[in-house]
């Protein structure tokens, strides 16, 4: 009697992982999602402040634009027809006048002359001011006023239009007929031999917490009159 035997095959399944592979592997894909989640924040917060930078370029640019405009309208009386002012009565409705002020704990210009690029009479002459507001605590805004005529001392509306805001400094220098540089000007005043300035340059920095510019721009007075001889 023959006796058999057969051997059975036993299949071994692949080795899995261990506890201790799993949990690397998992704090390794932590860790890439962790960088990756911070590069993409990183690069959403670059954005907006790119986005701010260009918002108060174009804000910037837009406001010494529009001084420019004005600037370049200017409207003064000729040589011929102005008269010396005898008395604060009979000062120039066309006065061109350029003085420093405090506001709200910082000294900032205050500019106001004639001219014909008017925003809402079609195109006739009026009074434009250009003026700071605010105050230290709560920031401070450049507006520009258009009247028919300027009240003395001049009055402030808060319906006129703000040009800009954040403004941390404003400066407004007048160049005269030889150059020279004045921080004021006053075209009814002998000082200034009852002349409009020759040109005037602007330099304006805006300010906030995550960044400050500064811009800068000359405007040359077109149109204006020249010092009495």
């Amino acid at each position: 009697m023959r006796l058999s035997t057969q051997q059975s095959e036993c299949r071994q399944s692949p080795p899995g992982f261990t506890l201790l592979e799993i949990l690397v592997a998992v704090l390794l894909f932590s860790i890439v999602v962790v960088t990756v989640f911070a590069s993409f924040q990183a690069m959403y917060g670059k954005s907006d402040v790119v986005d701010g930078s260009l918002q108060k370029d174009q804000t910037a640019l837009a406001c010494m634009n529009r001084i420019a405009v004005d600037l370049q309208g200017l409207y003064a009386q000729p040589a011929a027809v102005f008269q010396v002012p005898d008395g604060d009565d009979s000062s120039d409705p066309h006065r061109v006048e350029g003085e420093l002020s405090s506001q709200g704990g910082k000294r900032f210009p205050r500019l106001a002359f004639s001219s014909t690029q008017s925003l809402f009479s079609g195109g006739g002459v009026t009074r434009v001011v250009y003026y700071v507001t605010g105050s230290i605590t709560e920031g401070f805004a450049l507006r520009r006023a258009e009247r028919w005529y300027e009240e003395v001392p001049f009055v402030s509306d808060p319906w006129d239009p703000v040009l800009c805001d954040s403004v941390d400094e404003l400066q407004f220098e007048y160049l005269d007929a030889e150059g020279a540089v004045h921080d004021r000007w006053d075209s009814d005043d002998g000082d200034f031999d009852y002349a409009t300035p020759a040109a005037v340059q602007i330099r304006l920095k805006l300010k906030t917490p995550s960044q400050e510019r500064t811009y800068r721009t000359t405007v040359s007075v077109p149109v204006g009159r020249s010092p009495r001889s």
